[in-house]
């Protein structure tokens, strides 16, 4: 939908997209909902955190991943305050739904929660072995990171297990379709 392949939409790195732009790949689908002030987020299903060999095996992602993920955030040193101070709490309402109650109405919820600066999840295992060291490293991604030298490289590898495909022509593929990528 960008003005470069013939759409009239203007793409700023980092910025507000419209609703109608959005679209989901951990949460297929989401709404505002007013009684009570909620976002209400329905999660993929079938998506699997990775195999991290010393840090956790692999495992179906779920609403209780996304509940820690944003306590943990809450609590982190580094939270810029009042970014989310809209949001009272966090609530796995099923295994596949988070519902986030809002204390009051903030217009970039969606920037703020689905994917802005602190929309991360991180999976409590890694973060009791140590989120810090790349080795502790796990995703639900295309990729796994396979080596990192800081300021010089990170190299993936393409993880079997990613749930994305794309199709082409009436035909499904399994994505990615490169076995390696290396980012200097």
């Amino acid at each position: 939908k960008g003005v470069r392949t013939g759409g009239t939409e203007r793409f700023v790195s980092e910025a507000w997209l419209k609703p109608s732009l959005q679209i989901g790949e951990l949460a297929e689908s989401w709404e505002l909902q007013t009684e009570p002030l909620a976002a209400v987020f329905h999660l993929r299903k079938n998506v699997m955190w990775q195999d991290c060999p010393g840090v956790m095996t692999s495992r179906p992602f779920n609403a209780e991943d996304v509940v820690y993920a944003y306590n943990r955030l809450i609590e982190s040193p580094k939270l810029n305050k009042g970014y989310i101070d809209f949001v009272d709490r966090a609530e796995a309402t099923d295994e596949h739904t988070v519902t986030f109650y809002f204390n009051s109405f903030n217009a970039e919820w969606d920037l703020r929660l689905g994917y802005g600066f602190y929309s991360a999840i991180l999976p409590r295992e890694v973060a009791e072995k140590g989120a810090q060291d790349w080795r502790n490293a796990c995703g639900t991604g295309p990729f796994k990171l396979a080596d990192y030298e800081d300021g010089i490289r990170g190299v993936y590898k393409r993880n079997p297990d990613y749930w994305g495909k794309v199709a082409i022509g009436g035909e499904s593929y399994q994505l990615p379709f490169v076995d390696e990528l290396i980012i200097q």
